[in-house]
């Protein structure tokens, strides 16, 4: 083989391995692109995202925005500068990306001036009530008592407006009519909004039991509704698969959002059709009297039986007429009684036979009609460095990864009520992540959820090989100590974890830092992880040293100075005065004789 055979074959194996090293190098993240329609446009409109990314169109039809989005990231689109002569207006505009592109935002284009509002009027909101409204998915209305209400962002006409309950009311089911349409032309004022109390009812007809599954059910029950009864009703009737109420304590975990299917909310009152007549209220998970407790009332007056596949204490019962398909004796389902306002209401103590001969009512269960609100779950991240990442985790299974410091949000949002519970299933090198105190684990309330979590370089701390009085110089001269000690590693600025009058958790002269990690001198050995208030539990996960001795503290195992046994703030070495001590295992602690040799513990401060 010629020399120039040679040097051809070796361009083409280092062409190829340079593609390979390029194709390995290049992990790209999944993003997702902004957009939607425009019409009525007859100028030069310019559209922003983020205040940042801007569009500029001239002509109906779809748009993209150019920026790509990662998933979890919020957009807002808004008009930047309007078209001449025409006033646009922007539809579901904002919201966060959720591994799809967007593509449902509307923007409609009028004549100038010619924008016009979205009104109606509200009854039979309760006293001291907040009901939230929406118009086309973001702009929020709060209401508080009966009246006219109007949405405070004019509508282009021919565009499209859609009302909706963003946030319901407790005890009170609100229905909308009229809430949604097309402008034409002039304001719209005829959105009507009634709430009123949930409702309970007993069917008028019995039934065998074969009803059709739990779905056949509730059909029947939306089918005996007597006049009045408006709403969607659903069947109090269990059969442990496609319908089950949540018996554990706070429902093991999950709260309500253990139930499958369950009819009846949460701390919610309940009305007989006449709304004079007050059944009960639920607890937290939607339960009546699982203490068990009374009922103001019982749904009916008459005693007539009800089916509903329950034991006294909520349990499914084995068999419900098998699971509400089979009408012959062969099968049983438990049954109540509906004038009764305790137990027995749901279960007599007995099981009746699914036939002709034992026809039983339901007991029906007016529905919240609205879509319920998912709230995000956010968390903010600093401290990570550059090519540094973290992994949390919700309710151990919704992942979120974070490779930049700011704020971020899980990719499943949770129902009101619904449990969070974030963790950290790992963090960058060299560095401990911790959650913020009293919120690791918790329940929505009616708002999104904001976790701070804080990286910060893990710190060490070293017992003094020497053994000092308690006159250090005050505190100044125990940290020059800490600097010169033959313990001392050689590099680092050190401070003394010591009590004095000018040094306690909270100031500047503190040697713990918030959310960090600390570490024996061998790197390896965890003594504790601080949290807000700049301190650690005692006993720690590891003493400060395993060898047997004490070192000058000045507080007990509560992190709090004590004035009178600090040696005269680490300037007395007389046998008369007093400091307080903990011991190197951290286990104990108690008080020597200022002029007792003992250790200091050396602290490692942040790089400045």
């Amino acid at each position: 083989m010629s020399n120039e055979q040679k040097k051809i074959i070796s361009r083409i194996f280092i062409t190829l391995f340079l593609a390979v090293v390029l194709v390995s190098c290049s992990k790209t993240t999944a993003k997702y692109s902004v957009g939607g329609t425009v019409k009525g446009l007859s100028g030069t409109l310019v559209l922003t995202n983020n205040t940042a990314d801007d569009l500029t169109l001239k002509a109906n039809g779809v748009f993209t925005f150019k920026t790509t989005l990662e998933n979890n990231v919020d957009y807002a689109v808004t008009v930047k500068t309007q078209p001449s002569g025409q006033t646009c207006t922007v539809a579901y505009g904002t919201g966060t990306i959720s591994k799809a592109n967007v593509t449902n935002i509307a923007v409609t284009c009028a004549a100038a001036g010619h924008t016009y509002t979205v009104a109606g009027t509200l009854s039979g909101l309760g006293l001291s009530k907040t009901l939230v409204i929406r118009n086309n998915g973001g702009d929020d209305l709060s209401l508080t008592a009966d009246g006219t209400f109007t949405f405070s962002t004019a509508i282009a006409n021919g565009a499209a407006y859609g009302v909706d309950v963003y946030k319901r009311v407790a005890d009170q089911n609100c229905l909308i009519t009229n809430g949604s349409g097309i402008i034409a032309g002039a304001n719209v004022t005829n959105v009507t909004i009634v709430c009123d109390e949930y409702h309970m009812f007993v069917t008028a007809d019995m039934h065998d039991g074969n009803f059709g599954g739990v779905i056949g059910a509730d059909a029947f029950c939306q089918a005996q509704r007597p006049l009045g009864a408006n709403g969607t009703y659903k069947a109090l009737i269990t059969d442990g698969v496609s319908r089950i109420a949540c018996v554990n304590e706070n429902c093991s975990s999950n709260g309500i959002a253990e139930h499958v299917d369950w009819v009846l909310a949460a701390s919610t009152e309940y009305y007989r059709l006449d709304d004079t007549i007050e059944i009960g209220i639920t607890d937290t998970v939607g339960l009546f009297f699982i203490d068990p407790e009374l009922l103001d009332n019982a749904p009916s007056d008459d005693g007539t039986y009800v089916w509903t596949g329950l034991h006294t204490d909520w349990t499914s019962a084995e068999d419900s007429c098998d699971s509400w398909n089979d009408a012959t004796s062969d099968h049983t389902a438990e049954f109540g009684e509906a004038d009764l306002n305790f137990n027995n209401l749901i279960d007599v103590g007995g099981s009746d036979y699914c036939n002709d001969d034992a026809s039983d009512s339901l007991i029906c269960v007016e529905q919240p009609v609205y879509t319920p609100y998912t709230y995000n779950i956010g968390v903010t991240v600093a401290g990570l460095g550059v090519g540094e990442s973290l992994l949390l985790k919700n309710n151990g299974s919704d992942d979120l990864t974070v490779s930049a410091n700011g704020n971020f949000i899980f990719a499943t949002k949770l129902s009101d009520n619904a449990l969070y519970q974030i963790s950290i299933s790992s963090g960058p090198a060299g560095k401990t992540c911790a959650i913020e105190d009293n919120y690791r684990r918790g329940l929505v309330s009616g708002d999104d959820v904001e976790i701070n979590v804080y990286c910060r370089a893990d710190r060490k701390m070293f017992v003094t090989a020497l053994l000092y009085t308690g006159n250090l110089g005050g505190i100044s001269g125990a940290d020059l100590i800490c600097m010169t000690d033959t313990n001392y590693p050689g590099s680092g600025n050190y401070k003394a974890l010591l009590f004095s009058s000018d040094r306690v958790p909270g100031t500047d002269s503190w040697a713990l830092q918030p959310y960090t990690a600390y570490y024996r001198e061998d790197g390896v050995t965890r003594i504790g992880v601080t949290d807000a208030t700049e301190t650690f539990p005692f006993p720690p996960e590891n003493g400060f040293s395993d060898d047997p001795g004490v070192f000058w503290f000045a507080s007990s195992e509560f992190w709090t100075f004590n004035a009178g046994y600090s040696c005269i703030d680490w300037s007395s070495d007389s046998v008369l005065d007093m400091g307080l001590y903990r011991t190197n295992d951290g286990m104990g602690g108690g008080a020597n004789s200022c002029d007792t040799p003992t250790s200091l513990v050396c602290v490692e401060q942040p790089e400045v």
